[in-house]
């Protein structure tokens, strides 16, 4: 509740303001007894959550994937993306003549094998601006890779294309084959069976028949040889054909493979060049992918898809990338823009994860990923230090993001390091309460959780060293007596958890004790009170609570010091109330001076108490009732 300068003076009025001590001694003290030990049950139920990944408004991939199109692409360790991204985050941008002519001819590739374009480019010199872009440094060697799967492919293409035209040219000679078997078949006679001899004619006749014979025997056997022929082409141009479709299925197969390998690298421009080139090499339409059944990366697939893949879809989720990528630039740079770092680098994040290495990133100027990386360092130095539990560095920490970032959100961090550290600091003080009592298993349990829950607290230390004195409880109340002694009332009400216990079971400590706890909080009631005086604008105001306070408590230093601060900024108002005091006191009064003071000083103050009080006593010594 906010007191309110009018509550405040009604409660400062019904205050005594007796001159008296914070703590009044008895007249005679006797020796205190031993304190008691007494059990303090104290329960708190403790969640020993891991603050990772929950407190910190994370730029660090907390997925090993990607999405694209409904597609998931794993990613790999996080950290090294996170390593990477760093990374990229201090290289310069690859702009140059060389990166521009690079580009220029990627561009080109893609513009000339596109079905869509006006101009169409001609695969062989498609395939020669494929070759020149593979000497870029940049591009780390897919160039090359492409175009060796492209000569392979064109390579099998060709032999497939030689051994249909040898199965050409087995065919002719089968046609010729089987046209000569044909007339063979047509034109051959018979020899005779009964073998026997005739007239002279007939024996002529014979012997041209026999001719005949031997002849219609050669050519029985050439006929047969044919026949063989036939077969062994036959079967040598099915072979060839076999061969042929597994050469073209082999190539189409590996080709596939290389671009679902670029893919799944992220590397999407590449994946556009081979889906060109890949319409141009295999012209009948087959664009499925023939990857091995039941492999992962085709299961992967058709669970993301819900279809079987193709070369078309691979495509087509790479232009998706590409623009996905466009847009997260365009993002990044229009909150950067805007001061609005956090969000900026989490699209920049984006970007990196889907087209780490698409132009819209390896053009980005490094000034401005200086900024996100500066932000990111810290951002996961953060995280870091939050899963190990250092909150004092966290604290630092989130401070600085907040004066780099305007948008942090810092509201769950600072809540998790504020409870995490107060629960750590109310187990150690438990542990020190429990340690006095001489509980000591139930000490050692207060100080388990408060280590566990801020390992480098460094009221720790106040552990170890109330750890290594002998009897605490000893130490304790000889402190208090001494501190009693000195009338140093003000420290035993800092350390009144430690003196609570040594003061228990003593009539005359807990006496003294009690006292000095009311007398005290009484003097910091008014301190905070004369503070709000102070942030009202109203110094003099705060100056008379401290002051009707320090009539009743003038020992307090605490007190005195505030007093102090406050009279070098009413420094007229309080000389004037001094000199009127001064002449209302002198023998004979100076009643004149008094009253002409005690009314500047109402003038400079008009609420004062002082001056009205003093103008009333000496109203009533000049006009008596």
């Amino acid at each position: 509740m906010t007191l309110t300068p009018f509550k405040l003076v009604s409660f400062l009025a019904l205050s005594s303001i007796s001159v008296a001590q914070v703590f009044t001694p008895p007249p005679a003290r006797n020796q205190a007894a031993a304190p008691q030990n007494q059990a303090v049950t104290q329960n708190q139920s403790q969640n020993q959550q891991s603050p990772f990944g929950q407190e910190i408004p994370l730029l660090d991939p907390s997925a090993e994937s990607i999405k694209i199109g409904g597609f998931t692409i794993p990613i790999g360790d996080n950290r090294i993306v996170r390593a990477r991204f760093e990374k990229y985050l201090n290289q310069p941008a690859e702009i140059s003549e060389e990166s521009d002519l690079y580009r220029e001819k990627v561009k080109g590739i893609l513009d000339g094998l596109s079905p869509s374009s006006r101009v169409s480019l001609d695969p062989v010199d498609a395939y020669r601006l494929l070759n020149e872009a593979a000497d870029y440094s940049g591009d780390g060697g897919r160039c090359e890779s492409l175009s060796f799967a492209i000569y392979s492919a064109r390579q099998s293409h060709s032999n497939s294309k030689s051994l249909r035209r040898y199965n050409d040219v087995l065919d002719e000679q089968a046609s010729r084959l089987q046209k000569d078997i044909d007339w063979s078949v047509k034109h051959d006679k018979p020899a005779p069976l009964d073998g026997k001899q005739t007239s002279n004619a007939d024996r002529d006749r014979g012997r041209d028949s026999k001719k005949e014979t031997a002849g219609v025997g050669r050519s029985s056997e050439i006929t047969q040889g044919k026949k063989r022929r036939l077969e062994e082409i036959q079967i040598l141009r099915k072979a060839n054909s076999v061969k042929s479709e597994a050469s073209r299925v082999t190539s189409k197969a590996q080709y596939q493979y290389n671009m679902v390998q670029l893919f799944a690298e992220r590397r999407f421009m590449h994946v556009l060049l081979a889906s060109r080139f890949y319409h141009k090499i295999w012209t009948d339409g087959d664009s499925a992918l023939r990857l091995k059944k039941n492999s992962e990366i085709l299961k992967g697939m058709e669970r993301s898809l819900g279809i079987s893949p193709t070369v078309s879809m691979l495509d087509n989720l790479s232009s998706e990338a590409l623009r996905d990528t466009e847009k997260a630039i365009a993002g990044f740079h229009y909150l950067l823009d805007q001061k609005e770092l956090h969000q900026a680098s989490r699209r920049l994040m984006e970007a990196f994860m889907i087209g780490e290495f698409l132009e819209p990133l390896s053009t980005l100027p490094l000034i401005e990923k200086r900024k996100v990386q500066r932000y990111s360092s810290r951002l996961f130095e953060l995280y870091d230090v939050m899963n190990a539990r250092d909150y004092t560095k966290a604290k630092a920490l989130v401070e600085e993001l907040k004066e780099l970032a305007t948008d942090f959100p810092s509201a769950k961090a600072d809540s998790a390091i504020t409870a995490y550290t107060l629960q750590s600091d109310l187990s150690v003080e438990r542990a020190k309460s429990l340690m006095l009592r001489g509980s000591e298993d139930r000490a050692a349990e207060e100080i388990r959780k408060a280590t566990e829950t801020w390992p480098t607290n460094p009221k720790l230390n106040e552990i170890r060293d109330l750890m290594s004195q002998g009897n605490e409880i000893v130490r304790a109340q000889n402190d208090f007596d001494r501190l009693l002694g000195e009338q140093n009332f003000r420290e035993i009400f800092n350390r009144r958890a430690e003196f609570i216990v040594a003061a228990k079971g003593d009539s005359e400590r807990e006496r003294a004790f009690n006292e000095i706890m009311t007398n005290v909080s009484e003097i910091d009631f008014s301190l905070k009170a004369a503070q709000q005086f102070v942030n009202a604008g109203n110094p003099y105001a705060a100056w008379e609570q401290l002051s009707v306070v320090r009539e009743k408590f003038p020992e307090d230093s605490k007190l005195g010091r505030e007093i102090e601060k406050l009279t070098a900024e009413v420094a007229s108002f309080t000389q004037t109330l001094n000199n009127a005091k001064d002449f209302e006191e002198r023998t004979p009064i100076q009643m004149g001076s008094a009253l002409s003071l005690y009314y500047k000083a109402k003038h400079i103050y008009p609420q004062s108490k002082y001056a009205s009080e003093g103008i009333d006593r000496l109203i009533k010594k000049v006009l008596p009732r």
